[in-house]
Formats: structure tokens, sequence, C-alpha cells
């Protein structure tokens, strides 16, 4: 048999992962409309993105499993120092204001479709239990298993393949992107998975992309529900207060700056 990992392959089982996530979200979500009450369905649809999201790393951990390969090692689970950690938090509270106002710029360019803009509505946490699951899913789960898959497994499989790091983060990016299927936060969502694979190569760890991953997730349902207390004083003018905006960009220049002193990690 022929055990050679190729490129092919390990889209093939990422895709195919995604695929039978989606099919086993919109099938908890049928069964909740049919056989849930009205007022239940909400957790049905809360449910399914924790199942979903939670079923996305069987089959490329399985898959791993039958070829004997370590999932620590294909996973890039990899412990952090403090000060990486310390560096990860600064950074991502820069680059989560920043990109906050380009998605800003970009629907004022390219007005958002209601058909996108009404998915929003999937983040009223009218209930205890869909905010609890939802939370959960959304700032806890979703970044973990998403930078295992994404910065671990394939980027890093890449990294090997092709032995250009700077094509292998571009590549995962686009390909994280595209997974998202929203073209209207696509230059947002390439540019986080730029930081985010670099942030991987850079430490050799999944784990201070996961501090950035479950920020910007928390802290996007945390403005999103808090708008009507937190907009008066994060805003200007529709646009992010410069008050928030040159500490962010501060932020950046002096987390990268810690970044880049950061010792490459033991091959």
């Amino acid at each position: 048999m022929n055990r050679t990992l190729t490129v092919g392959r390990v889209f093939s089982v990422i895709i195919l992962s995604v695929l039978l996530s989606m099919f086993i979200s919109v099938a908890i979500v049928a069964a909740g409309s049919v056989y849930a009450e009205e007022a239940n369905q909400k957790i049905f649809t809360s449910l399914s993105l924790l199942i979903g999201q939670g079923f996305m790393i069987v089959p490329i951990a399985l898959f791993l499993a039958f070829r004997k390969e370590s999932l620590v090692y294909r996973f890039r689970i990899r412990s952090i120092s403090t000060t990486v950690a310390v560096t990860a938090f600064m950074i991502s509270a820069g680059l989560i204001v920043f990109v906050d106002e380009l998605d800003r710029i970009v629907n004022a360019l390219l007005p958002m479709p209601e058909i996108f803009a009404n998915m929003d509505a999937l983040l009223n946490l009218d209930s205890t239990g869909f905010a609890i699951i939802s939370i959960i899913t959304i700032a806890g789960v979703a970044p973990v298993l998403e930078e295992m898959i994404f910065r671990g497994f394939l980027q890093k499989f890449l990294e090997e393949k092709w032995q250009d790091p700077t094509r292998a983060i571009m590549v995962t990016s686009l390909f994280f992107t595209l997974v998202h299927m929203n073209p209207f936060w696509a230059i947002q969502i390439y540019l986080l998975g730029v930081v985010l694979g670099y942030l991987a190569w850079k430490t050799g760890s999944i784990f201070p992309g996961i501090i950035l991953h479950a920020l910007n997730n928390g802290l996007a349902l945390f403005f999103f529900m808090a708008k009507d207390s937190v907009n008066p004083i994060y805003l200007w003018r529709g646009h992010v207060s410069p008050l928030f905006l040159v500490p962010a960009v501060i932020l950046l220049f002096f987390g990268f700056k810690q970044l880049i002193k950061t010792p490459d990690p033991l091959s």
C-alpha cells in the first residue's frame, strides 16, 4: 500500500472532513425543525454548530492514526513560554481592532448583501442554553479545532513538502478563507489567516494561534451582543475610534517586534 502523504491526499481528507461536518450540522438542524418545538429550535442550531465543529477533526485524526503518525506532531501541539503567550496576546489585541476597522472600510466600499448580513441573527443569544453552547463553540471549540486542522495538519505538511513557509502560509490562508464561504469577509479572514500561519510557523506551535483565534471570535461575539453599550465609546463616525485604533497599531508593532526576536523552534 502506498503510504506516501501527498498534497492531494491532505486536501482531500480536509475537504471530506469539512463536508461531513456540514452534513451533520444540517442534519441536526433539520431534526430540530421536525421534532423540536419552535422555542427549542435554537438549541438544535447551536448543537449543530458544536457537534459539527467537533466532528470535523475526527476523520483527520482517524486518518493519521491509521497511518500510525503522531497526532501531537502532525497537529503541531507544542507548549509555549509565558513570553510567547504574552506576545500572542499583544498581537491579538492589536490585530483584532485593526481587522475590525478594515471590516468597516470594506463594508463601506462593498456593502454586504442582506442574505449575509442576516447571518448575524444567529448570534442573538436570547436563551441561557443557546448562549452557553454558542459561546463554547464560537470562542472555544472552533478556534482550537480549526488551528489544529489548518495551521497544524495542513500548513505544517505544506511547509515540509514545499520547504517554503511563505507559500505554505499563503495557500493555507486561502483555503481557510474559502472554507468560511463568505466573500464579503474574505480580505479580513485571509489577513487573519496569514497572521495565524506566521504565529504557528514562527513558534512551532498552534497555541499562539488559538489565543488569537479565540480572542477574535470571543470579542466579535461580545461586541455584537453589547453593541448598544460599547459602540458609543468604541466607534467614531462609524469607524473604530482613534483612541482604540492607535493603541492597537502600537501593540501590533511591539508584538511583532518581540515575536521576531523569538528563537526559532527546535525542528
